[in-house]
């Protein structure tokens, strides 16, 4: 009454899905290494290259400290017609800078203000 059918040429075998599965996860990490390498690409030297990377938006100069120096005698010294405060303040925000914390020889980048 309820025989089995015969296999036939046409069915799948067990190991025709394990295969495209396969296949299938070889595209996508083809895929998502492709991106990773355009995303790069784009947004490192090519951007770069073509002048689209984050450089800096304001002119910068770099100062080198010399011993005995403090950050209010380096804004004095860069721009005597300014408030050293503020001087300091764009000097601290640029380098990253902690409240005594200059060391002679240390370079540190001067946001220029037109």
């Amino acid at each position: 009454m309820f025989e089995p059918a015969p296999l036939t040429s046409n069915m799948c075998s067990g190991t025709l899905p394990r295969m495209r599965t396969r296949v299938r996860r070889r595209r996508r990490t083809v895929t998502l290494v492709a991106g990773a390498v355009a995303v790069w690409a784009l947004g490192g030297p090519v951007a770069e290259a073509v002048g689209l990377g984050d450089g800096p938006t304001t002119p910068r100069r770099v100062h080198v400290v010399r011993p005995g120096e403090t950050l209010w005698s380096i804004a004095e010294s860069l721009e005597p017609r300014t408030d050293p405060r503020q001087v300091v303040f764009r000097i601290r925000e640029a380098n990253d800078l902690e409240p005594a914390s200059l060391v002679p020889g240390q370079e540190l980048v001067v946001p220029v203000v037109d």
